[in-house]
């Protein structure tokens, strides 16, 4: 009996030691399966992050775009603007300009013919 006794105290010792480890183990497990949770949660984080990132610089990119084309528009309106100014007040000027060169053409076709027939 007495043997018996010795038999149950050492398998409800081993019992014991094995129902602590297997406690260690379940903690370890846990403990490395919130680890990873949190390694996951903190990839998510930082996916948003960076898409949000990357929608704001979209976003600023278009308004950039905006502001350009606007910039260019009311360019473009000033010097088409300039331009008919310039040629409502100098349209004289430039009819003299071309019939100054039309009569240097005329000049240039007579004297060429000139030196045709006189040679």
């Amino acid at each position: 009996m007495k043997e018996n006794s010795d038999k149950n105290s050492k398998l409800r010792d081993e019992n014991q030691d094995m129902a602590t480890r297997l406690q260690d183990l379940i903690k370890q497990y846990e403990s490395r399966e919130s680890h990873v949770q949190k390694m996951v949660k903190q990839k998510e984080l930082q996916c948003q992050l960076s898409e949000a990132r990357m929608a704001k610089q979209q976003i600023e990119m278009t308004e950039d775009r905006e502001k350009m084309l606007l910039e260019k528009k009311t360019l473009l309106e000033v010097s088409w603007k300039f331009d008919l100014e310039f040629f409502h007040h100098h349209h004289h000027i430039i009819i003299i300009i071309i019939f100054i060169i039309i009569i240097i053409i005329i000049i240039i076709i007579i004297m060429s013919s000139l030196v045709y027939w006189c040679t």
